[in-house]
């Protein structure tokens, strides 16, 4: 505020008075000019423009250190000396931090009326619609955190997908980043309960075990070709995390739209239609705001090709045949007529019923058998990938190598060493 005092009021004291209260200029009345009011006014307005530029650096400062706190805090705690220098309310005491996603920071504010047991309470925006309260607890008992949830339950009551997470009472502003990482981490849990609002007991889970358990049997299935099987399991790793709500919900949805886009490149009989279909599906989970919405798109990309491969009609005789034959002869140049040739049929009657009873076509057959047996040579020896390739029947390093990557996610290189590499983690 800048004031200025225009008055009749003659008496020192009153002048003293009004200056001690940070009154910017005193002017009498008798001694007023329009040059000398002029003179006040535009001081005035000059300072009040210099504040306010100075008011936005300094909020522009405090945001940026607060989201810099948040997405990229160091290990050591910021001391009470810098959140005060950066314009903080918040005093050495116990503190606690709420995140809001779906609201605006605005919005958030109104709720300080609400939160009758915390005191020097501070909002900023994280982004838009995503704000975070920190404050301290001023009145510790055992009801704190339940007034607190039932205020921000409340609070939401009228809101369409805002959600809110709820640390833990931390000791001191020394926890401060801990209260914040844990009120975002329950927060991100609406990916998970898109029907719930406030979260503020739940605590991480970690799901690397079973993914990593989840991720052999996978890759297993897609090289034995079961897709109905491999399908089954990828939606029932996508419930397991539902129960158990991992933190990294990036890193869960990472996992996901690899195992995607492996399944894709072992079922689908043209590399194009995988590649677009596989993009178009990353797109779609990535966006997903929540794990119902992200098992729906699951289902709409890989069910019609698990579908085809479970209602496959079965192998007659000629078929079982033409897939031992190959068994043994992977690494060899068959071709679809010297196959059909072997079980006395056409060309054109031979891929027809070979792509009904096994859902993918000859040629996706073999290349997903010698993958298979190029796999298995990449974890049991030492061999070169261009040894590998040319071994299993694969006669282009380059089309190897780029059908792997696909399928896997990384070269045969790389599959090489990591696979090498977690067998010496594990001894």
């Amino acid at each position: 505020m800048y004031s200025i005092v225009l008055t009749s009021h003659e008496d020192f004291a009153y002048a003293r008075t009004a200056l001690k209260l940070g009154t910017a200029e005193y002017m009498l009345k008798t001694e007023m000019t329009e040059d000398n009011l002029r003179q006040v006014l535009e001081k005035a307005r000059s300072e009040i423009s210099l504040r306010r530029t100075q008011g936005t650096q300094a909020t522009a400062s405090r945001e940026h250190y607060l989201q810099a706190l948040t997405l990229h805090g160091s290990e050591v705690a910021p001391s009470l000396d810098e959140l005060k220098r950066q314009g903080l309310p918040l005093e050495n005491a116990p503190v606690i931090a709420l995140d809001f996603c779906g609201c605006a920071q605005q919005d958030c504010e109104n709720l300080y009326s609400w939160l009758t047991d915390i005191s020097n309470a501070f909002c900023f925006a994280l982004e838009k619609e995503h704000s975070i309260i920190i404050a301290n607890v001023s009145c510790q008992k055992p009801s704190t955190r339940d007034n607190v949830y039932k205020a921000c339950e409340a609070f939401l009551a009228e809101a369409q997908n805002a959600s809110c997470g709820i640390s833990e009472i931390f000791a001191s502003t020394d926890f401060l980043r801990a209260a914040i990482d844990e009120a975002r981490y329950r927060c991100s849990l609406s990916f998970y309960e898109p029907d719930k609002s406030v979260f503020w007991r739940e605590t991480a889970q970690d799901i690397s075990p079973e993914e990593q358990l989840f991720q052999v049997e996978y890759i297993r299935l897609l090289l034995n070709q079961d897709f109905a099987s491999a399908y089954k399991h990828l939606k029932s790793f996508i419930s397991l995390a539902k129960q158990k709500m991992p933190r990294d919900i990036a890193a869960f949805k990472k996992t996901v739209i690899s195992s995607v886009a492996s399944f894709l490149h072992f079922a689908k009989d043209i590399s194009e239609d995988a590649d677009a279909m596989a993009q178009k599906a990353k797109q779609q989970i990535t966006l997903c705001a929540d794990i119902d919405g992200l098992d729906s798109a699951i289902t709409a990309v890989l069910q019609p090709a698990a579908q085809l491969a479970d209602t496959a009609s079965g192998l007659t005789a000629p078929i079982c045949h033409a897939i031992e034959y190959l068994e043994q002869h992977y690494a060899e140049k068959v071709t679809l007529g010297d196959i059909a040739e072997r079980v006395a049929f056409s060309p054109e009657h031979f891929s027809r019923v070979f792509s009904k009873e096994t859902g993918v076509n000859y040629v996706t057959y073999l290349n997903n058998l010698r993958m298979k047996h190029a796999v298995a040579l990449l974890e049991a020896t030492d061999m070169k990938v261009y040894e590998i390739a040319e071994k299993v029947g694969f006669f282009s390093l380059s089309y190897f190598s780029t059908a792997f990557k696909k399928k896997f996610g990384q070269n045969p290189y790389e599959y090489q060493v990591n696979f090498q590499r977690g067998k010496l983690a594990e001894s």
